[in-house]
């Protein structure tokens, strides 16, 4: 399923916003926050559909050079987002909060800053999301994301060579 952003605010209010400014930093990710980040991808419920586990620690490391965030909260990593700009596509691929930290606005703050970002580059913002996790979707729909089309994977069992 991708879910496409529609312009406009992102629903939460400037009170909300500053109260969680006031708590917790984003930041460009850097390699040592890696395993922090697998961490959290590693929760029940972040990993993709059929994964055992998050994507290995090589997944993330050329991710550093895009548009890969932090949220920390008293030097804590509590929280991530990855994505990347694919030609006129601000691409989200992950994002993540540690359960104890979820409902305090974290993932919304990392998700208005990828949007952010995105405006600058007058990129169209989209999450090409396999699961049907309600809250996830719950999550996106809220920010005013829409269903826009079918996501289709297709593999290839490198084994039938």
């Amino acid at each position: 399923m991708c879910l496409w952003f529609v312009k406009g605010r992102l629903a939460r209010s400037k009170k909300e916003d500053e109260k969680m400014t006031n708590k917790i930093i984003i930041r460009k990710a850097t390699i040592k926050d890696i395993k922090a980040v697998r961490e959290i991808a590693n929760v029940p419920g972040l990993k993709a559909a059929g994964d055992d586990e998050a994507p290995p620690a090589r997944w993330y490391s050329p991710l550093i050079k895009k548009m890969f965030y932090i949220a920390e909260v008293d030097g804590e990593v509590v929280g991530f987002l990855t994505g990347e700009n694919l030609r006129n596509i601000g691409l989200l691929w992950e994002i993540g909060v540690f359960p104890k930290f979820r409902s305090q606005g974290i993932g919304s703050i990392l998700l208005k800053k990828f949007i952010d970002e995105c405006n600058k580059k007058k990129l169209v913002v989209m999450i090409a999301y396999g699961s049907n996790n309600e809250n996830t979707l719950g999550f996106f729909r809220k920010h005013k994301f829409i269903e826009g089309g079918t996501y289709k994977e297709l593999r290839l069992n490198l084994k039938n060579f």
